[in-house]
C-alpha cells in the first residue's frame, strides 16, 4: 500500500468527520459504527452513493478505527470512478482489521468494480476466499462474490454463490435473490457470444445494444438471407462514367452522424441496412436511447413482415375491441406489434393484464425474447 499516496485521502476524510481528540458522542442505541456500516452498504446497493457516504462519514467520527467504515469509503470512492482512492481506501480497510471478513471482501468487491487487468477476477477470487475462510456464513461476501462471477461471465458460478447467500438466510438474501433470478435468465438465455453476455448483464439496454443482439444472437443477416427471395439480376446496363466500371454499381452508404465513433457502429450499420432499425430524419441513429417493449416489439414486427413476406402482419391486430392491454389504445400501431408477439408467444404481456410498453427492457428479457423467437421461427443456430 502506498501510505504517502493514501495519507491526504484519510486526512479528507477525517476532516469531513472533525478531527477531535474524542470520537463523537452516541445520540442514541442504532447511532452505532456497525449500524451505520450497515445502512451504508443497503444506501450503495440502492444507488444512494451520496447518503452512504454519509453513513460511513459517521461510522468514522464514532470509531476513527473501525475497519469496515474505511472499507465503505473504498466502495464509495469505486462508485464515483476515483479507482487509485478506492484500491488504498480497501487496502486501509484490512490492514486495520485482518481478521474481519468484510474488509477482505470489500477488496474483492472493488477489484471486481474495476476489472483492471485480465486477471482481475483471480485476483479478486483470492479476497473472497479469505473473507469466507474467516467466516464461510457471511451471506454479503456471497452475494458479492456472485456478482463478480457474473461480470466475469462465469454465469454458473455465479448462481452457486447467489445460491449460497440466500440459504444463509440473512440481512442480504432478499438481494441475491434479485440478482439469482436475472442471472438465471441468462442461463436460459444461453448468449453465445461475447458481447452478448456482457449486455445481458444489463439493467437498460440501448438501441446499439439491440443492433448487437439482433446480428450476433439473432443472427438476423442469416435469417434475412434464407427468407427473401432470391432475384438474380441477368441484365446489363452500361455505366455512367466508362472510366470507372463500378461507381455506379451501389450508392456509398452514410453511417449517421452520431454512430461514426460508436464501438457498435458495424453492427448498426448492418441493421440499418436490413431495413430493421430506423435512421431519424435528422440522420441520427440515437444509439444511447434506451429500448421501451413496445419499441422492442415493433422491431420484432418489422423482421417477421419481412421474412413472413406478409405485409397484413402490421396492421392485423389494429382497431380490435375490447383492447386485450389495459395500458394500450387498439389503433396504435405499437399495439399491433404487441398484439403479434404475445400471440406468437414471443413477448409476455404482465401478469396484472398491461403491456408495459414504456418499460425499459433488460439485457437477460432481450435475450430470452430473441430466443423465443428463433423458437417461433423454427430456426436451430
Amino acid at each position: 500500500m502506498n501510505s504517502k499516496r493514501l495519507l491526504p485521502l484519510i486526512l479528507l476524510v477525517a476532516l469531513a468527520i472533525g478531527c477531535g481528540p474524542k470520537p463523537e458522542t452516541r445520540q442514541s442505541v442504532l447511532d452505532t459504527p456497525d449500524y451505520h456500516v450497515s445502512q451504508g452498504m443497503k444506501l450503495l446497493d440502492r444507488g444512494q452513493i451520496d447518503d452512504a457516504e454519509s453513513s460511513f462519514q459517521r461510522a468514522m467520527a464514532l470509531d476513527r478505527d473501525y475497519a469496515e467504515a474505511y472499507s465503505g469509503m473504498a466502495l464509495v470512492q469505486a462508485e464515483w470512478g476515483n479507482w487509485e482512492e478506492a484500491r488504498d481506501m480497501a487496502d486501509e480497510g484490512v490492514a486495520r482489521d485482518k481478521k474481519d471478513p468484510i474488509t477482505w471482501a470489500v477488496r474483492g468487491r472493488v477489484k471486481s468494480l474495476q476489472m483492471e487487468d485480465d486477471d482481475w477476477l483471480k485476483r479478486a477470487d483470492r479476497d473472497f476466499y479469505r473473507a469466507t475462510d474467516l467466516d464461510p456464513d457471511n451471506d454479503l461476501v456471497y452475494y458479492w462474490w456472485g456478482m463478480a462471477q457474473a461480470q466475469g461471465y462465469n454465469f454458473r458460478e455465479a448462481s452457486d454463490y447467489l445460491t449460497r447467500a440466500i440459504e444463509l438466510n440473512g440481512e442480504w438474501s432478499k438481494e441475491a435473490d434479485n440478482e439469482l433470478e436475472r442471472i438465471q435468465k441468462i442461463l436460459r438465455a444461453a448468449p453465445g457470444t461475447r458481447v452478448g453476455s456482457r449486455i445481458a448483464l444489463l439493467n437498460k439496454i440501448d438501441r446499439a445494444d439491440l443492433a448487437v443482439l439482433f446480428m450476433e444472437e439473432l443472427k438476423l443477416a442469416e435469417v434475412i438471407d434464407r427468407t427473401r427471395p432470391k432475384t438474380p439480376d441477368t441484365g446489363f446496363a452500361p455505366p455512367k462514367d466508362p472510366t470507372n466500371a463500378y461507381a455506379d454499381v451501389s450508392k456509398q452508404f452514410t453511417l449517421p452522424d452520431d454512430v461514426r465513433d460508436h464501438y457498435a457502429r458495424t453492427w448498426i450499420r448492418q441493421i440499418i441496412e436490413l431495413g430493421v432499425m430506423e435512421v431519424s430524419p435528422d440522420n441520427k441513429f440515437y444509439p444511447d436511447a434506451q429500448v421501451t417493449r413496445a419499441e422492442f416489439a415493433l422491431f420484432l414486427q418489422n423482421i417477421l413482415v419481412d421474412v413472413m413476406h406478409d405485409p397484413s402482419l402490421a396492421t392485423r391486430y389494429i382497431g380490435e375491441s375490447p383492447s386485450r392491454f389495459s395500458d394500450m389504445r387498439s389503433g396504435m400501431a405499437t399495439y399491433n406489434a404487441a398484439a403479434l408477439c404475445v400471440d406468437r408467444g414471443i413477448m409476455d404481456p404482465r401478469l396484472d393484464g398491461t403491456f408495459a410498453p414504456t418499460d425499459p427492457v433488460t439485457g437477460a428479457d432481450a435475450l430470452l425474447i430473441i430466443r423465443a423467437f428463433q423458437q417461433h421461427l423454427e430456426y436451430d443456430f
